[in-house]
């Protein structure tokens, strides 16, 4: 009993510690570590390795697969980069940095058409991202889309008009554009885009000297004395722009102010010789022009010499305004003034000047100093039209708290004034100054209720621009209630439905997009904003059924429409309809043959139909289907994979092994082409080649699976094997112990349908040496049938004279199986033969197997004895090693050890209960242990035990 204990603890502890040995695994998150330590290291190659073995244990991880695409594109391998990154963003559509990886991929290649689409999807997700809103502005730019990359660069400039960075850009743009018109002779283009950048940068040098340029070559001189002044505001001593204004000033014929300038010159750059002489000549023109001017010459010769000379102040004054000379006008009255201070007359000439002039600001200052005087209602008026055409002027000048205080200056006098209402409500609202601004429309609402729907209008839009979408959707949804007709209401009410259900779409609230993309369709059936919604909405929530009917809408408004046929064929693709969905992206593809996103999308779909004909097992529509990817793309990886796996399935091996040999070439660095190219070869039975094949797999991708299975084909390529067993016995009957223990020596050929060993074995008694000989076979029928012979002689000691033994088996689907046999022993020294039919059944459960066997005997007598035997075994490590428990009852002709005694024993009742443990080592190296007990009742109240330990050393070569 002891003994049998110690076997048993010694068994278990083996077990324990070679099934620990193959329990380390690296799972997908040390890879995605080992992956991103790669990428900062610049080893891309050695990244993509380990991108590609974690996916091999989780082929859904995105982040593998970014960091895959990621490798792949810093490696250079964009082809390889674009599918995977593709897949991020299909699995993850809010994959941010996938979208700006693929985005700057196809932006890098010169496919500005594939990253505008990657724009538009990114946005959909991430509404008003700034840096994809970008891209998509780069994308529209490169690809020539002149008019939508202006209308996108204002959308822009507006949402986001306080961020400098988004400013330097627009300004650039604008500039750029301007260049490229210039450059074409678009002169109004130009003129325009020149024009927007002195919106936004009023003294914008590049564009001031541009525009003086155009303005110049159109004769309109006054405009470019407009821009030369406006740069001298921020220049006063500018001797360019100085000298500019002399000279076009002299062209205008306005002598006096120019020879104001060129003194004023000559005081901040004294004694330079070009100066005095342009003073002598402007003296000289000046005086041929004046000459010509009797009355307004005599009236200035007049207040030359009596400068307080009333008459000839107002009629110079009245003079000067009819010559269009306002600033001589101006100067006149300024002289005036220090002789008349306060003088109404002289104030509201002034007035009138400074408003010709557009000096709105200094106009508004002297139309208070007027009413202050003058309370009158004309004057009053006057006042507030001058301030508020100086809120204006400080508006244009971005001097918004200038103009607010003017605006509000207005609304002191005039509480309900319209205008000021609107002005001082715009330029809050673009200081994002909502509240006050809201407060100001209620003001205006509240005052004209003739225009009531026309503020509620003002206000839905300042709502929408706060981000209250849903209170602006529904201030317009009353507005179109009471204007059926207004288009501008209608469009509105479509507008802040569509981003209402963006940002329901966004937080992933799709009940309530799909309520508010209604609504928009109810106002406009037609809307392509609502109807891209609602097909991306069902789709979200596998609605697929929905999201095909809006798709098909859709369509009928616009059929030839890339984006939509797409949809609708990802749609398809997601119903698993996968030949209806390639049917339109192969007509797409031919519309658009140079478009690699259309050519990778049908690729993939029919990929997809084939994956799905294979998993349905319809493996010729799946070859077709691979067959149709490998046409377009021969070098495409995964209809590789599955075509080479259909046809080992299919056992057309060698057409196999020639798409291995592409792969291999396409994909030197691949593991699996090399592995799949040893289990092509394995099942063509070529196993000396499949193990060359294995074990370059295993040097240059080294893993304990690809050593084990390297090791495994090269024990196919063995024809024979050798082996030592020796069985210790141990009987106890209580008054005495004796030993009987066997050697065998075993040599076994394998054949091409199954093999046959010899062996001899030895059992040294008392009484001689006992030897037997045994030949034993096992051939292979066909997949189902099997057969097992034994035939032994011995010199009958110890064992008996003869043994034959045959069975036939039978496999059962499901993992059954079935015997049906017999056994023959010839006893000499008792002269007797006992004869066996044996029956068997056996089943695999997972990693178990279990066997039940019965024998029915009859001996010489003819009684017959019945013997069964339960072995159980649980299977490690692929089968390779296996723990094991018997169970017996009865005296079976099988049992190696006590079969010499087997005439003595069939009477007697035995019971007999073992384990064991078997361990191959390299596929090649078979080391096993056993231990059984049993248990015999001699007579009433007498037992005999025999305990037996065996070991087995078996290696192949």
């Amino acid at each position: 009993m002891r003994v049998a204990i110690i076997t048993c603890c010694t068994i278990l502890l083996m077990v324990s510690g070679v099934h620990g040995q193959f329990n380390k695994k690296m799972n997908a998150d040390d890879y995605t570590e080992l992956t991103t330590q790669s990428i900062q290291q610049k080893n891309y190659t050695a990244a993509i390795r380990y991108a590609k073995s974690g996916l091999a244990n989780r082929s859904g991880d995105v982040d593998l697969l970014f960091l895959l695409g990621k490798a792949y594109m810093l490696r250079g391998n964009a082809d390889s980069a674009r599918p995977v990154l593709r897949r991020v963003v299909v699995n993850q559509p809010k994959y941010r940095d996938a979208y700006l990886l693929i985005i700057n991929l196809e932006m890098q290649d010169k496919h500005p058409e594939e990253a505008l689409c990657f724009a538009d999807d990114a946005l959909y997700y991430f509404p008003y991202d700034r840096e994809f809103m970008l891209k998509k502005m780069a994308a529209l730019d490169a690809g020539h889309d002149r008019k939508s990359a202006d209308k996108w660069a204002d959308g822009l400039y507006d949402r986001y008009y306080n961020d400098s960075s988004i400013l330097r850009f627009y300004i650039n743009y604008k500039l750029e554009n301007a260049r490229r018109y210039l450059k074409n002779g678009n002169i109004p283009r130009a003129h325009y885009n020149y024009d927007k950048v002195l919106e936004e940068d009023p003294v914008n040098k590049e564009a001031i000297d541009a525009l003086y340029s155009l303005e110049l070559r159109k004769s309109n001189k006054q405009a470019a004395l407009d821009l030369t002044n406006r740069m001298l505001g921020t220049d006063p001593r500018s001797y360019t722009y100085l000298l500019q204004k002399v000279s076009l000033l002299e062209e205008m014929k306005r002598y006096a102010e120019a020879l104001e300038t060129l003194q004023l010159m000559q005081h901040y750059f004294p004694n330079t010789p070009k100066l005095q002489q342009l003073q002598q000549s402007l003296q000289m023109a000046s005086g041929r022009f004046y000459m010509k001017q009797d009355p307004y010459l005599q009236f200035q010769s007049i207040l030359s010499q009596s400068p307080a000379n009333r008459e000839a102040i107002d009629y110079t004054i009245n003079l000067a305004t009819s010559k269009g000379l306002y600033t001589d006008a101006l100067a006149f009255e300024n002289n005036a003034l220090r002789h008349y201070p306060g003088d109404l007359n002289l104030l509201l000439k002034k007035e009138g000047t400074l408003e010709s002039l557009h000096h709105y600001i200094q106009a508004a200052t002297v139309a208070e100093d007027i009413f202050n005087r003058q309370s009158t209602i004309a004057n009053k008026d006057r006042l507030v039209e001058l301030t508020l055409q100086a809120g204006r002027q400080y508006q244009q000048d971005m001097n918004t708290d200038s103009a607010l205080a003017a605006f509000k200056r207005v609304l002191t006098l005039e509480p309900n004034n319209l205008a000021a209402l609107q002005y001082s409500a715009n330029l809050l609202v673009a200081r994002r100054q909502f509240k006050p601004a809201l407060v100001l429309l209620d003001q205006a609402i509240s005052s004209q209720p003739g225009n009531r729907d026309e503020w509620l209008f003002k206000k839905a839009d300042i709502l929408a621009q706060s981000g209250q979408v849903d209170d602006a959707l529904a201030i317009a949804w009353q507005l179109v209630q009471r204007n059926p007709g207004n288009s501008a209401y209608n469009n509105f009410l479509v507008d802040q439905a569509l981003t209402l259900g963006r940002q329901y779409m966004q937080s992933e609230d799709y009940d309530g997009a799909r309520e508010v993309f209604r609504t928009a369709l109810a106002s406009d059936i037609s809307n392509m904003d609502a109807l891209n919604g609602m097909i991306n909405l069902e789709s979200a929530v596998h609605r697929y059924d929905s999201a095909l009917y809006y798709a098909n809408r859709a369509l009928l408004v616009q059929p030839d429409d890339k984006n939509l046929l797409l949809k609708k064929a990802g749609v398809l693709e997601s119903m698993q309809s996968f030949r209806e969905a390639y049917v339109i992206t192969s007509a797409l593809y031919k519309r658009y043959p140079f478009s690699s996103k259309l050519r990778n999308t049908y690729l993939e779909q029919v990929l997809a139909s084939g994956r799905y004909f294979n998993k349905m097992q319809q493996t010729d529509s799946a070859l077709s289907e691979f067959s149709k990817v490998l046409a377009l793309s021969p070098a495409d990886s995964n209809a590789l994979m599955y075509t080479i796996n259909i046809l080992n399935e299919k056992k057309a091996y060698d057409t196999a092994l020639t798409l291995i040999d592409r792969g291999r070439e396409h994909y030197p660095e691949s593991e699996y082409f090399l592995l799949k190219k040893a289990v092509v070869l394995e099942n063509k039975a070529s196993y000396l080649d499949a193990f060359k094949a294995a074990d370059s797999t295993a040097k240059l991708f080294p893993s304990l699976k690809n050593r084990e299975y390297a090791d495994y084909l090269r024990s196919r390529t063995f024809k024979n094997q050798v082996g030592m067993q020796f069985l210790y016995s141990v009987l106890d009957t209580g008054s005495q112990t004796s030993r009987a223990n066997i050697a065998t020596l075993q040599y076994l050929h394998y054949l091409s349908k199954g093999s046959i060993a010899a062996r001899l074995n030895f059992a040294g008694r008392n009484t001689g040496t006992g030897l037997q000989m045994e030949l034993e076979s096992y051939y292979k029928h066909n997949p189902r049938y099997y057969s097992y012979a034994n035939i032994g002689i011995s010199n009958n000691i110890v064992f008996p004279q003869w043994k034959l033994g045959y069975s036939l088996f039978h496999n059962f689907a499901k993992g059954w199986e079935a015997e049906l046999g017999a056994r023959y022993l010839w006893f000499k020294q008792d002269q007797s033969g006992i004869f066996s039919i044996v029956g068997s059944g056996a089943k695999y459960f997972g990693d178990f197997w279990a066997n039940l066997r019965y024998f029915l005997i009859s001996s010489g007598n003819s009684s017959l004895y019945h013997a069964a035997t339960l072995n159980i075994r649980q299977y490690l490590n692929d089968k390779t090693d296996y723990l094991s428990a018997a169970f017996g009852i009865g005296n079976s002709p099988d049992e190696f050890s006590r079969n010499f005694r087997l005439p003595a024993n069939l009477g007697i009742t035995t019971y007999s209960i073992g384990m064991g443990y078997a361990h191959t080592m390299q596929y090649r190296n078979t080391v096993s242990i056993s231990g059984n007990w049993y248990n015999q009742q001699l007579t009433s109240g007498t037992f005999r035990n025999q305990y037996d330990i065996f070991f087995s050393f078996l290696r192949k070569f």
